[in-house]
């Protein structure tokens, strides 16, 4: 809600995103998040060809798994969004996002400028990989509980 994410034009998607952000009051955002975090993990569809998971898995211990843990279940002390259960398609777009500098760019966004920091040298092909082991990881840890903040 602090218009640091999804408030640069060029991101349509995260326009949408954040005009209904804006609409929640703080009791509203609580209440979503509590019911995201309830739901069931469904493990990723793989719809994009061309990832190679084993690079995935390299690229993903060495840039990304500080954060998002071994598991890719994320870390609530770093504040890290759990990224297994998400789909191939919002992982390499949001990746491109955050290297493009259309997510993340704001000065006062920490977490999303570390993100464009990780990700700016990245390739299209690397995102493709990591999101080809994260589909592997959310078969591998589907039941495993995420961690609470």
């Amino acid at each position: 809600q602090r218009s640091w994410r999804g408030a640069k034009p060029e991101d349509v998607p995260g326009n949408l995103m954040h005009a209904i952000a804006q609409a929640l009051d703080p009791e509203g955002v609580r209440d979503v998040a509590g019911y995201v975090t309830s739901m069931e993990l469904i493990p990723t569809q793989v719809t994009l060809k061309g990832g190679d998971p084993e690079r995935g898995a390299e690229i993903f211990r060495e840039r990304c798994m500080e954060c998002h843990r071994y598991n890719g279940r994320g870390e609530p002390a770093f504040f890290s969004g759990q990224l297994i259960g998400l789909q191939d398609w919002y992982l390499v777009s949001q990746m491109k996002k955050f290297r493009d500098g259309k997510r993340g760019g704001h000065d006062a966004d920490i977490y999303g400028n570390k993100m464009h920091r990780i990700t700016e040298k990245m390739t299209d092909q690397s995102f493709l990989d990591i999101s080809s082991h994260l589909a592997e990881l959310a078969v591998k840890y589907a039941k495993e509980k995420p961690r609470q903040r």
